[in-house]
């Protein structure tokens, strides 16, 4: 899908800055120093002026421009989760009318959520795990069972019943929380809005983790250009090349899937809970399998510490934990393509 000219300058304004003010040099500081957010980066990214832009009344951006914006934080490997919280902050009460006040607000992937309703007095019980984006925000929309189905739930971090506490996390750049609930007050949102919530949070991870591949498609074509063996550069070589293509076409795909789902959330409603599976599933699929595939194209320089594609995929491997492929999502995938 062709981007308009708008939408070809806000991805270019986001890149460059992401590119000044998250380096890797910072990235690497920030993981050495253990920081789980800096609110000086914060405070950064607000200048850009983008999360006013998407909370206006009407938005000045859309949910493609988020989509974009997604893409440039997985390119930029940035370890604020700034997409995740504009969408749960201003995009999905917009777009699913959604009734609470747009206080700084997070999202927990289905996957992460082991939550029930009690039926008897509404009160939400159970635990997540390795929530994303909790730190500094106030709010958390996750998603608990009830005798009707799954509901996207609205919870107060700061509430009675509920408790925080730091989680590990393989993707180093990202800090995780577990939160356990025990008779928590929460607000329930009706199955069409908490369908319309999951659907909109598989779309814009699918597009961080496209920014990912191309990212390290891009570090490897650069690699494999400068990089001699028996005096020619491995870019030459045919198994290299044949690798470096194939995961260049599964990126290329994945960009273009991904895309299309965002574009489907705001303008093909019949269209949007399919693209947003099959963009989510391609990829928990695909985008570890990338990475992986860069690394092996770097020789031994790629296993090591120092360079950052391991950095790049662990992003990867923690986008595929939270939205891995179950026999449940399968057969529902299967289902709405039917």
């Amino acid at each position: 899908m062709k981007l308009s000219p708008e939408q070809v300058e806000f991805q270019d304004t986001v890149r460059n800055f992401l590119q000044e003010v998250v380096p890797s040099t910072y990235i690497r500081d920030r993981i050495s120093a253990g920081r789980r957010t800096d609110s000086s980066l914060w405070q950064r990214l607000a200048e850009l002026g983008f999360e006013e832009g998407f909370g206006a009344e009407p938005a000045l951006f859309s949910i493609e421009e988020l989509g974009l914006l997604a893409f440039e934080l997985g390119y930029a490997l940035s370890p604020e989760p700034l997409a995740t919280r504009i969408l749960a902050t201003h995009v999905a009460p917009r777009m699913a009318l959604l009734g609470y006040d747009a206080k700084t607000t997070t999202i927990a992937p289905r996957a992460c959520c082991d939550l029930v309703i009690d039926p008897t007095d509404g009160a939400l019980r159970g635990s997540i795990i390795a929530a994303p984006g909790c730190e500094g925000t106030e709010q958390l929309l996750a998603f608990a069972s009830t005798p009707q189905g799954v509901r996207c739930v609205l919870i107060h971090l700061s509430a009675k019943g509920v408790q925080t506490k730091p989680s590990p996390s393989l993707d180093l750049t990202a800090a995780l929380t577990d939160i356990s609930l025990d008779s928590a007050a929460a607000i329930s949102f009706s199955p069409e809005a908490s369908a319309m919530v999951e659907d909109l949070t598989e779309a814009v991870y699918a597009c961080e983790a496209a920014g990912v591949c191309q990212r390290v498609i891009e570090m490897t074509c650069s690699h494999v250009k400068t990089r001699s063996q028996f005096g020619r550069p491995i870019g030459s070589f045919q198994a290299v090349q044949q690798q470096l293509a194939q995961a260049h076409a599964h990126a290329e795909s994945l960009s273009s899937l991904s895309r299309f789902a965002i574009w489907a959330a705001a303008h093909s409603p019949e269209q949007r809970a399919l693209t947003a599976r099959a963009a989510i599933t391609q990829a928990a699929d695909s985008a570890p399998r990338i990475c992986e595939v860069a690394i092996q194209c770097h020789g031994g320089i790629g296993f090591t510490w120092e360079y950052d594609l391991h950095l790049y995929l662990r992003r990867a491997l923690a986008i595929q934990a939270m939205f891995r492929l179950t026999a449940e999502r399968a057969d529902e995938i299967l289902a709405r393509a039917t």
